[in-house]
């Protein structure tokens, strides 16, 4: 499955204001708490892993930098996508997310939405047996 760039959107670009500000900074949080086991995954393992949490790896590239990205679908029509991005040497590695434009539609709150984005990553770095640094 391909998904471009203009199919999807941040949690920034999902939520308004000072409350939408404090939850992206939870959320910048938990990703770079977790990046250090997710890094590790290639993309032989991502299908494995994505196998594992009943997501899908994507053809969803947001750079070069995009190692792979796993698409994952808690309840019906919010998608999340998980895009692993490896800089290094010259920055450091992080993993990106996205949401399907869809989301808009489902009523999801952004604290809400922020839960499922971190029960999504949760499994994510259960399945790859790595625990988040």
């Amino acid at each position: 499955m391909k998904v471009s760039l203009s199919e999807v959107l941040t949690l920034k670009q999902l939520g308004i204001g000072e409350r939408c500000l404090a939850i992206e900074n939870l959320h910048q949080e938990d990703m770079a708490k977790c990046v250090g086991a997710l890094k590790q995954v290639d993309k032989f393992e991502a299908q494995k892993i994505a196998a594992k949490v009943g997501g899908q790896v994507v053809d969803f590239d947001v750079s070069e930098a995009t190692e792979w990205s796993i698409l994952m679908e808690p309840i019906r029509d919010l998608k999340i996508i998980f895009a692993l991005q490896k800089y290094s040497p010259e920055f450091e590695d992080e993993v990106l997310t996205f949401y399907g434009k869809e989301t808009k539609n489902l009523g999801i709150t952004i604290e809400d939405l922020y839960d499922f984005t971190r029960l999504c990553t949760n499994a994510l770095v259960f399945a790859s047996k790595k625990p988040c640094s």
